[in-house]
Protein backbone atom coordinates (compact mmCIF):
# COMPACT_ATOMS: atom_id res chain seq x y z
CA UNK A 1 0.00 0.00 0.00
CA UNK A 2 1.53 3.31 -1.06
CA UNK A 3 1.72 6.27 1.27
CA UNK A 4 2.08 9.96 0.51
CA UNK A 5 4.24 12.70 2.03
CA UNK A 6 2.38 14.82 4.55
CA UNK A 7 4.38 17.87 3.48
CA UNK A 8 4.65 17.82 -0.33
CA UNK A 9 2.09 15.11 -1.20
CA UNK A 10 4.41 12.97 -3.32
CA UNK A 11 4.22 9.20 -3.20
CA UNK A 12 6.73 7.60 -0.83
CA UNK A 13 7.89 4.00 -1.23
CA UNK A 14 7.12 1.61 1.61
CA UNK A 15 9.52 1.51 4.52
CA UNK A 16 10.99 5.06 4.18
CA UNK A 17 10.65 7.41 7.15
CA UNK A 18 11.70 10.52 5.20
CA UNK A 19 10.32 11.90 1.92
CA UNK A 20 12.96 11.52 -0.85
CA UNK A 21 11.67 14.74 -2.50
CA UNK A 22 11.42 17.27 0.37
CA UNK A 23 13.10 15.37 3.25
CA UNK A 24 10.18 15.75 5.67
CA UNK A 25 9.96 13.12 8.37
CA UNK A 26 6.89 10.91 8.02
CA UNK A 27 4.76 9.62 10.88
CA UNK A 28 4.95 5.87 11.29
CA UNK A 29 1.92 4.02 9.93
CA UNK A 30 0.19 2.15 12.74
CA UNK A 31 -0.07 -1.57 12.25
CA UNK A 32 -3.59 -2.75 11.47
CA UNK A 33 -5.35 -3.97 14.59
CA UNK A 34 -7.27 -7.18 14.81
CA UNK A 35 -11.01 -6.95 15.20
CA UNK A 36 -11.96 -6.67 18.87
CA UNK A 37 -12.99 -9.94 20.48
CA UNK A 38 -16.62 -10.34 21.41
CA UNK A 39 -17.34 -9.24 24.96
CA UNK A 40 -17.83 -11.98 27.52
CA UNK A 41 -21.56 -11.33 27.78
CA UNK A 42 -22.26 -11.38 24.02
CA UNK A 43 -25.20 -13.52 23.00
CA UNK A 44 -25.38 -15.91 20.12
CA UNK A 45 -28.06 -15.17 17.58
CA UNK A 46 -31.12 -17.40 17.81
CA UNK A 47 -32.56 -18.61 14.53
CA UNK A 48 -36.08 -17.83 13.40
CA UNK A 49 -36.88 -21.54 13.47
CA UNK A 50 -35.82 -21.74 17.11
CA UNK A 51 -38.09 -18.82 18.00
CA UNK A 52 -41.04 -20.44 16.19
CA UNK A 53 -40.32 -23.74 17.92
CA UNK A 54 -40.24 -22.03 21.31
CA UNK A 55 -43.44 -20.16 20.51
CA UNK A 56 -45.18 -23.44 19.70
CA UNK A 57 -43.78 -24.97 22.89
CA UNK A 58 -45.13 -22.07 24.95
CA UNK A 59 -48.57 -22.57 23.35
CA UNK A 60 -48.93 -26.03 24.91
CA UNK A 61 -51.20 -25.87 27.96
CA UNK A 62 -49.38 -26.58 31.21
CA UNK A 63 -46.08 -27.65 29.68
CA UNK A 64 -45.66 -24.35 27.84
CA UNK A 65 -46.39 -22.37 30.99
CA UNK A 66 -43.78 -24.31 32.96
CA UNK A 67 -41.21 -24.04 30.14
CA UNK A 68 -41.72 -20.29 29.83
CA UNK A 69 -41.15 -19.90 33.59
CA UNK A 70 -38.02 -22.06 33.58
CA UNK A 71 -36.48 -20.51 30.45
CA UNK A 72 -37.21 -16.96 31.60
CA UNK A 73 -35.29 -17.67 34.81
CA UNK A 74 -32.36 -19.89 33.83
CA UNK A 75 -31.66 -19.57 30.09
CA UNK A 76 -28.07 -18.57 29.36
CA UNK A 77 -29.12 -16.74 26.19
CA UNK A 78 -30.59 -13.28 26.81
CA UNK A 79 -32.74 -13.46 23.65
CA UNK A 80 -34.37 -16.74 24.67
CA UNK A 81 -34.82 -15.47 28.23
CA UNK A 82 -36.62 -12.34 26.99
CA UNK A 83 -38.76 -14.37 24.57
CA UNK A 84 -39.80 -16.71 27.39
CA UNK A 85 -40.53 -13.76 29.67
CA UNK A 86 -42.73 -12.16 27.00
CA UNK A 87 -44.65 -15.44 26.57
CA UNK A 88 -45.08 -15.69 30.34
CA UNK A 89 -46.40 -12.13 30.56
CA UNK A 90 -48.93 -12.78 27.76
CA UNK A 91 -50.09 -15.97 29.50
CA UNK A 92 -50.61 -14.10 32.77
CA UNK A 93 -52.55 -11.35 30.96
CA UNK A 94 -54.75 -13.99 29.29
CA UNK A 95 -55.43 -15.72 32.61
CA UNK A 96 -56.34 -12.40 34.25
CA UNK A 97 -58.72 -11.56 31.39
CA UNK A 98 -60.39 -14.98 31.59
CA UNK A 99 -60.92 -14.62 35.33
CA UNK A 100 -62.34 -11.14 34.81
CA UNK A 101 -64.63 -12.38 32.04
CA UNK A 102 -65.84 -15.23 34.23
CA UNK A 103 -66.57 -12.88 37.11
CA UNK A 104 -68.43 -10.46 34.84
CA UNK A 105 -70.40 -13.15 33.00
CA UNK A 106 -71.41 -15.07 36.11
CA UNK A 107 -74.38 -12.82 37.05
CA UNK A 108 -75.68 -12.94 33.47
CA UNK A 109 -75.44 -16.74 33.43
CA UNK A 110 -77.24 -16.86 36.79
CA UNK A 111 -80.03 -14.72 35.32
CA UNK A 112 -80.40 -17.02 32.31
CA UNK A 113 -80.40 -20.08 34.56
CA UNK A 114 -83.04 -18.55 36.85
CA UNK A 115 -85.10 -17.60 33.81
CA UNK A 116 -85.07 -21.18 32.50
CA UNK A 117 -86.05 -22.55 35.90
CA UNK A 118 -88.88 -20.05 36.40
CA UNK A 119 -90.23 -20.52 32.89
CA UNK A 120 -90.28 -24.30 33.05
CA UNK A 121 -91.89 -24.31 36.48
CA UNK A 122 -94.57 -21.89 35.31
CA UNK A 123 -95.43 -23.32 31.89
CA UNK A 124 -94.94 -27.07 32.12
CA UNK A 125 -94.01 -29.29 29.17
CA UNK A 126 -95.71 -29.70 25.78
CA UNK A 127 -97.50 -32.73 27.17
CA UNK A 128 -99.03 -30.70 30.00
CA UNK A 129 -96.75 -32.13 32.66
CA UNK A 130 -94.63 -29.92 34.86
CA UNK A 131 -91.01 -29.64 33.80
CA UNK A 132 -88.42 -31.42 35.85
CA UNK A 133 -85.35 -29.16 36.04
CA UNK A 134 -83.17 -32.13 37.02
CA UNK A 135 -84.28 -33.96 33.86
CA UNK A 136 -83.37 -30.95 31.72
CA UNK A 137 -79.97 -30.54 33.40
CA UNK A 138 -79.32 -34.27 33.05
CA UNK A 139 -80.04 -34.15 29.32
CA UNK A 140 -77.81 -31.08 28.90
CA UNK A 141 -74.94 -32.70 30.82
CA UNK A 142 -75.23 -36.00 28.95
CA UNK A 143 -75.33 -34.24 25.60
CA UNK A 144 -78.81 -35.55 24.75
CA UNK A 145 -79.76 -32.39 22.89
CA UNK A 146 -81.97 -34.26 20.43
CA UNK A 147 -84.10 -35.63 23.29
CA UNK A 148 -84.22 -32.21 24.90
CA UNK A 149 -85.37 -30.58 21.66
CA UNK A 150 -87.99 -33.28 21.01
CA UNK A 151 -89.48 -32.93 24.48
CA UNK A 152 -89.16 -29.18 25.06
CA UNK A 153 -88.50 -27.72 21.59
CA UNK A 154 -91.19 -25.08 21.15
CA UNK A 155 -91.06 -24.07 24.79
CA UNK A 156 -87.29 -23.52 24.57
CA UNK A 157 -87.82 -21.07 21.72
CA UNK A 158 -90.58 -19.31 23.69
CA UNK A 159 -88.24 -19.09 26.66
CA UNK A 160 -85.47 -17.57 24.55
CA UNK A 161 -87.97 -15.06 23.15
CA UNK A 162 -89.24 -14.14 26.61
CA UNK A 163 -85.84 -13.87 28.32
CA UNK A 164 -83.93 -12.56 25.31
CA UNK A 165 -82.40 -9.58 27.08
CA UNK A 166 -83.19 -6.02 28.00
CA UNK A 167 -83.21 -4.71 24.42
CA UNK A 168 -85.14 -7.68 23.03
CA UNK A 169 -82.08 -9.28 21.45
CA UNK A 170 -81.74 -13.02 21.83
CA UNK A 171 -78.75 -14.03 23.90
CA UNK A 172 -77.95 -17.00 21.65
CA UNK A 173 -78.14 -15.24 18.30
CA UNK A 174 -81.43 -16.88 17.27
Amino acid sequence: MAKFCTSCGREIPEGLRFCPECGAQQAPVPAPQAAPAAPAGAEKAVSTGAFWGLTLLYALPGVGFICSIVLSLVSGNKNIRHHALAALIWKLIAIALLVLLFLLARPAMRQVSDGFRDYFREHGSQTGEAYDPQDILGKLESGDLQGLLEEYGDDLQDLLDEYGGEDGARPYGG
